[in-house]
């Protein structure tokens, strides 16, 4: 590699990861104690530390597949992890985020919600990750109960935390 220019370096630095990464199969398979696939992990990261980054942005940073991206990214919004806002300079153009609240709703009927965006940003251990997810599936109500108990729908948008 010493006769290649800087370019031609990462570009054979990536093939390479690429390569490995494919041939081990670590894009289906789930990070080490976390309920998230090594590209889902990728994603959240580059959520985290980018500022309103659009799909395309994404997909060029981490060379995914346009199509496996968007089923990545509407599987966040399902979860309540992540929300997306239309671009004021091109309609056409959704920027993306973690939700405002970095709230993991497990059910997006009621208001309960489980706070993930200080463990993310704290650099929480994929252990306590899975420790704050499993807890809030653990905790989901058996069922939303509007017509039997009387109980409201959440006081808040629906887009605002995912759904």
């Amino acid at each position: 590699m010493s006769g290649m220019d800087f370019d031609d370096r990462v570009r054979a630095v990536r093939s390479f990861n690429r390569f490995y990464t494919k041939r081990l199969g670590l894009l289906q398979q789930g990070m080490v104690g976390s309920p998230f696939s090594l590209a889902e992990g990728r994603v959240l990261y580059e959520l985290a530390h980018r500022d309103r980054p659009t799909a395309s942005d994404l997909g060029k940073a981490l060379d995914l597949d346009a199509g496996y991206l968007s089923r990545l990214l509407r599987g966040f919004g399902r979860r309540g992890l992540v929300a997306a806002s239309a671009s004021a300079a091109d309609r056409r153009q959704r920027h993306l985020r973690l939700t405002a609240t970095g709230d993991l709703h497990a059910c997006l009927g009621h208001d309960d919600a489980t706070p993930l965006r200080d463990l993310l940003r704290a650099g929480g251990s994929d252990a306590d990750l899975a420790g704050a997810i499993a807890g809030a599936v653990a905790g989901k109500r058996e069922g939303h109960g509007f017509q039997t108990t009387g109980a409201g729908a959440p006081g808040k948008h629906m887009v605002s935390i995912g759904g």
